[in-house]
């Protein structure tokens, strides 16, 4: 136990000195908010075309509230979605145009950096060459897809649960039982599982170097745990002991966005060092195994 402590414990340590994690997630952070422009304009043109549906625009009231852990920020993303998606529904198209070249343009910076980034933690020696460039573009535009489509399914299945939630804390049977957690459990897991499946596609997708699926996995894992506990922890410290909105004014939803993002960008990368972490501990076990084999032999 020990052993286990010290090398992921103080390894960890370690790699978040020498490989400069909180210098490399800022720099992560900034390539997500250029990216975020083009990535709103492309929303809203889509809003354009859904928001005279009332059942869409309460999911995407769900949709915020669950995305979003402080109220006065939701409800200042609330106004500005629908009040400027109005406004782009006259120029959807336009707005569509300009988002999808920006998007394109930005996700190469965005996907750029995150791949030489998590080189680095998983420590991959690769060879530049104009086909692997090529290559490693074609991903990139294949990542902006993925996130999109990411984004439509959050976005559906998201509303869907808080409905399921309510739906149990409703429920008779379960009232009677005792159990009526079980609608925020539920929730609770799946909103788990989704965080980690974006995580794993991340790990998996944008290093170019092919990693063991172990090792991706234990990432993912990590990852998702440390964005929950935050996301929990942050929560609870805003609704209970500090008012943002009168300290940061008009400033707080763009206050509470940017340390998202940077959180994020770091967790995205301790993820990554502690499956390299794993990865080399399995190594070690193995080289060990061999030579007890040899040793027998």
């Amino acid at each position: 136990m020990k052993e286990f402590w010290g090398h992921y414990g103080l390894g960890l340590i370690e790699r978040i000195g020498k490989n400069h994690v909180f210098l490399e997630a800022s720099g992560l952070a900034f390539s997500i908010v250029v990216c975020i422009v083009p990535f709103v304009l492309i929303i809203f043109a889509v809003l354009g075309f859904v928001l005279e549906s009332p059942t869409i625009r309460m999911e995407i009231n769900e949709f915020i509230d669950r995305l979003i852990p402080y109220s006065d920020a939701a409800d200042t993303v609330k106004e500005v979605v629908f009040e400027r998606a109005q406004e782009f529904k006259v120029n959807k198209n336009v707005a569509g145009i300009l988002g999808i070249l920006g998007l394109l343009w930005a996700s190469s910076r965005l996907f750029s950096s995150m791949r030489t980034i998590l080189n680095v933690s998983y420590k991959n020696r690769l060879v530049g060459s104009i086909f692997g460039d090529v290559v490693a573009k074609m991903r990139d535009l294949a990542m902006v897809l993925l996130v999109l489509f990411y984004f439509l399914l959050a976005t559906t299945i998201i509303p869907g649960l808080a409905a399921l939630e309510k739906l149990t804390e409703n429920s008779t049977i379960l009232q009677f039982l005792h159990i009526e957690f079980v609608g925020d459990l539920i929730v609770q897991a799946a909103s788990f599982i989704i965080i980690t499946f974006a995580f794993f596609v991340i790990y998996y997708f944008v290093p170019q170097a092919k990693l063991p699926l172990k090792v991706i996995i234990v990432s993912a894992l990590w990852g998702a745990l440390f964005w929950g506990v935050a996301e929990y922890m942050f929560r609870l410290y805003i609704n209970n002991f500090m008012s943002l909105k009168r300290i940061y004014g008009a400033y707080v939803f763009i206050i509470v966005t940017v340390f998202w993002i940077y959180y994020t960008s770091v967790v995205l990368i301790v993820g990554a060092e502690i499956g390299q972490l794993y990865r080399e501990r399995s190594r070690k076990k193995e080289k060990e195994a061999e030579k007890e084999q040899q040793s027998e032999a």
